[in-house]
């Protein structure tokens, strides 16, 4: 596990350091930010001082009542998203960050899941 104090970004390891609660979550170096990883799951990132989570159909809810910004990789194209949503400042510096973040490495379980069914079927079908 890599530990919070070798991550020379102090808000990575300060989001580590609060999720040590679920075990071996991980903040590794990417495109200028950093992925968070639980599980050998991506399930969040820290990109230009916001931190965003995975999101589904089974947490979209929570965040859109919040009325929280999704990921936008392009700045320029904010029509272009991805399925990750800002985790509120509240959250953030409250007690409900761990729960969240357990939705978000469900979310990521399940696209995982849903990555390999589909896998599964486009391989069945091209054995025909």
């Amino acid at each position: 596990m890599a530990t919070p104090r070798k991550l020379p970004d102090p808000l990575a390891r300060a989001i580590v350091l609060r999720l040590t609660p679920i075990g071996d979550v991980r903040a590794r170096p990417m495109f200028g930010g950093h992925g968070l990883w639980a599980e050998d799951l991506f399930f969040g990132l820290i990109m230009r001082g916001g931190i965003y989570f995975k999101i589904d159909d089974a947490n979209r809810a929570v965040f859109e009542t919040r009325g929280v910004r999704l990921f936008r990789p392009v700045p320029e194209r904010p029509d272009f998203t991805m399925r990750y949503a800002e985790v509120p400042a509240d959250v953030l510096d409250g007690p409900d960050l761990v729960p969240w973040a357990e939705a978000a490495i469900g979310a990521a379980r399940r696209d995982r899941e849903r990555r390999k069914a589909k896998a599964a079927l486009r391989s069945a079908w091209s054995r025909r």
